[in-house]
Parts: C-alpha cells; sequence; structure tokens
C-alpha cells in the first residue's frame, strides 16, 4: 500500500518512501512503452498507476522532484529509501536518466492522464531528445506540468562555488558533473566502446560546447591530487585535456567531438590488445589528421615559437594522436606515485611535460598545453606577494598567468571563515604570484601558512 502523506511538510521518512515508489512506476511505465505503442490501453494503465503514485506527493509539496545527484536518487532533495530488492529499478533509473542526458524529471499539481502521455511521447525516445532538445520539445507542445531537469537548473555538486564565482566557472562546474556522472556508470558499467560509441559521444558533447563557450573548463582537472583510480575517472581527465588542447590549437567543433571520444576511449582502457597492436583509439586516430588549424592561431605559435625552424615548421594540421598523448602524459604525471613517494604538485606535472618529456612533442603542443591549464595548473597551491594561500580552481581561458582562486589564509597566514573561502575570482590585477607551494606528504597539498 502506498504511504500516505497527511501533511503539507511530510517527513523525510515518507518522502523517501514516495520516492521510491514513484521511481519503480516510472521504470515500468518506460518497460511498458517499449512493448506497446502509446495509446494502448496497457500502456495507459501504467500512466493511471504513475499518476496514483504521485498524486499525494503534488497534494502535499505541489511538485515531484526526481533527480539524481552525487549518486543517488532524490525525491525533492530527500534520499529515496534504499532496499536490496529494489536497487535494480533505483540503478536503470540512473540509467535512463543518464541516456537522456538530465538530472531527473518534475512533475506538479494539475498533470493528467493525457498530458503525461504527450510527455512520454518525447521522453520515451532517448535516442532522440536529450537535455535540451527534450525541454524545447515539451514547451512546444504545451506540456507544463511534467518535464526534464536540466542541469542548469541544478546547484553544482561542487562545494566551495560560491554564488558571486565566475560565470565561466560556474558554466564549466555543470558541464564537468554531468560528464563525470554519466562517464561513471557508462565506463564503470564495462559496455564495449564499439557497441557504446554513440554513448561516449553524449559524455563529451558538454565539454566540446563548454570548451568552445570559453568556459573555465580545467576546472574539472583541479582534483587530481586526489584522482580516483577507476578507468573511467582517467579516461575523463585524459578526455576533457584532450579537448582543451585542441580547443587551444583553433579545432572545429567536430574535430573536437572526434576527438574527446578518442580520448575518453583511450585513456579508460589504455592496455593494448593482447596481439600486441595498438589500442583501437590510436589507430582510429593515426588513419585520420586533424582540421586545419586556426590561421591566427596558426600564426600566433610561429610568432611565438620562433626557434621552430630547427624542430620543423608547424604544420597547418596535427596528428590527433599527439593531442591524446600529451593530454595523456599530463594526467599520468600529475596522479602517478611510485615507491610510495609523494604525489607530484599539478605543477611539476606541467614541468616534466614541459621539461623532460618536452622533445616527444610538438612545440605548438606544449603551447597549447599551457594555454589548457595556464602556468599553474588547476589543484596547485600557491602564495601570492602579499602572503595569502591561495588553491588554482581553474586557468582563466583569457589570460593563462592569471587563474581563477580560492583564498585559503589571509596575508598574516590566519584562516579564512568557510565563506570567504568559497569565494572563486581570478587572481586580482595587483597580484602576482610568488610561487608554487611543493605538495607535503603523498596525495595532500599544503605549507605551514596553510595548515
Amino acid at each position: 500500500m502506498t504511504p500516505r502523506l497527511v501533511s503539507t511538510d511530510p517527513p523525510p521518512e515518507e518522502l523517501r518512501e514516495h520516492g521510491l515508489q514513484i521511481a519503480m512506476r516510472l521504470i515500468a511505465v518506460l518497460r511498458m512503452g517499449r512493448a506497446y505503442a502509446i495509446g494502448n490501453p496497457a500502456f495507459t494503465g501504467q500512466l493511471e498507476q504513475l499518476l496514483d503514485v504521485l498524486a499525494p506527493v503534488l497534494r502535499a509539496c505541489g511538485e515531484a522532484r526526481l533527480t539524481h545527484v552525487d549518486g543517488e536518487l532524490r525525491l525533492n532533495d530527500t534520499g529515496l529509501a534504499v532496499r536490496a530488492g529494489s536497487a535494480r529499478f533505483t540503478e536503470q533509473l540512473a540509467q535512463e536518466l543518464g541516456l537522456r542526458a538530465i538530472a531527473g524529471v518534475r512533475f506538479t499539481r494539475r498533470l493528467t492522464v493525457p498530458e503525461l502521455e504527450s510527455f512520454m511521447r518525447f521522453f520515451l525516445p532517448s535516442e532522440v531528445y536529450k537535455g535540451q532538445d527534450l525541454e524545447r520539445a515539451c514547451a512546444t507542445q504545451g506540456i507544463r506540468h511534467a518535464g526534464p531537469m536540466l542541469w542548469n537548473q541544478m546547484e553544482p555538486p561542487e562545494a566551495g562555488a560560491a554564488p558571486d564565482a565566475p560565470a565561466t566557472y560556474q558554466n564549466a562546474l555543470d558541464a564537468c558533473a554531468r560528464a563525470r556522472l554519466d562517464a561513471q556508470w557508462l565506463i564503470g558499467a564495462g559496455l564495449p566502446p564499439g557497441v557504446a560509441t554513440h554513448r561516449y559521444e553524449r559524455i563529451v558533447q558538454p565539454l566540446v560546447d563548454a570548451a568552445l563557450a570559453g568556459d573555465a573548463l580545467s576546472v574539472g582537472l583541479a582534483d587530481l591530487d586526489h584522482a580516483d583510480s577507476a578507468r573511467w575517472a582517467h579516461g575523463l581527465h585524459v578526455c576533457l585535456l584532450a579537448v582543451l588542447v585542441g580547443r587551444a590549437l583553433g579545432l572545429d567543433r567536430a574535430s573536437l567531438a572526434e576527438l574527446g571520444v578518442a580520448a575518453l576511449i583511450h585513456g579508460a582502457d589504455e592496455a593494448a590488445p593482447a596481439d600486441g597492436g595498438e589500442p583501437a583509439a590510436l589507430t582510429l586516430l593515426r588513419r585520420s589528421r586533424l582540421a586545419p588549424l586556426d590561421p591566427p592561431m596558426l600564426a600566433a605559435l610561429r610568432a611565438a615559437l620562433p626557434s621552430t625552424a630547427a624542430e620543423g615548421e608547424i604544420d597547418a594540421t596535427l596528428p590527433a594522436v599527439d593531442i591524446l598523448r600529451i593530454a595523456e602524459a599530463f594526467v599520468t604525471l600529475a596522479t602517478q606515485r611510485a615507491g610510495g613517494m609523494p604525489q607530484r604538485a599539478p605543477h611539476d606535472a606541467l614541468g616534466m611535460v614541459l621539461g623532460p618529456a618536452g622533445k616527444r612533442f610538438h612545440p605548438a603542443l606544449r603551447a597549447a598545453l599551457v594555454r589548457a591549464v595556464g602556468v599553474h595548473p588547476p589543484g596547485q597551491i600557491v602564495e601570492l606577494d602579499d602572503g595569502t594561500v591561495a588553491r588554482v580552481c581553474a586557468a582563466n581561458p583569457c589570460d593563462p598567468r592569471r587563474p581563477l582562486l580560492e583564498r585559503m589564509t589571509g596575508p598574516a597566514a590566519e584562516r579564512l571563515e568557510s565563506a570567504a573561502r568559497g569565494k572563486v575570482a581570478p587572481l586580482a590585477d595587483d597580484r602576482r604570484i610568488e610561487r608554487a607551494v611543493p605538495f607535503t606528504k603523498p596525495g595532500t597539498p599544503g605549507t605551514a601558512r596553510a595548515a
């Protein structure tokens, strides 16, 4: 029996139970919709049952928002009840939301079965309507009481982004959160890349959009100091950096999307085939050349790198595989630990790619890497000329020398309140970075001033 809500302010226990009931009913509707045409009495019956389960929540709360955030399904921001017997339903619903590139679905009062049926005409074909396309389709058809919840309608999952943070930073947080969620379940599920390539494209698309919009997408690399060792996390970081490097070289949208998919597949599965050949992603990229570099970028690179004559002229095209390799090198060096030694600080990893390992890469690629991650890469702890200690949150798309910072201490090494620390802003024009602070113990950045 469905729990009853007896108050306009239902307790969390009842919301958790109702959330589970709604999730199970919604999955039942999706399954029936794949077996029967919309309008079939069997399918309409499932819609009626879903509306019956929604009705008490809509009466009490006015709306029912079923979302998947930070790995948890929630109803109106309350986590769903967790039971072993219902786990398959919640897992499938999380995957269904990921397929549509949305954070969740929302239902409001006065929802009727005909309007719910109209919504399902667009919600069911996940391969056609995703994200904003799904939202636009519902709006065009006048569907007002049911619809998707997009990621830009949600609070950013990462803590520490103050409301006054630059818009480019907030937008990038949103794009990275969406890509991280999709990558976690898609790559973590072990789907073969050859079967799921079109799904990998869905992970890459928000990153490409953010890069082309000039958002501070390198914020996705700020967690390399405590990066997950899972394949999906490594693959996503390689993909993100490859897209940023490609963008710095002036590649177009199609080239960035192709590069991102190959980098995601390669980074998530580095092992070569059993026959000793190279991974499929490398073979794919080796057969193609990137779209021509943007002429102004090409001219700027030649002017900034006058010594390239000794190493060969900058070609108007660069092998895609080299972009993948320089991204792989930075991510690996920034996360690698050996023999119990401390993890490298981000600026050390950048120094190794530009220094000892630099001869492996074309000068244009090294310059693009600096433009992508900045002079002080995300995650690096720095000390300013006034004594303030800060953490680099992202490279500044407008100036790689002046990153977006989160202050950790004041000039006198005093600890800041959490609200003050959470403010993210570009390095002020009247300040400069004095030095990069080394990591003092495995996996932990810090200094006596910040402690």
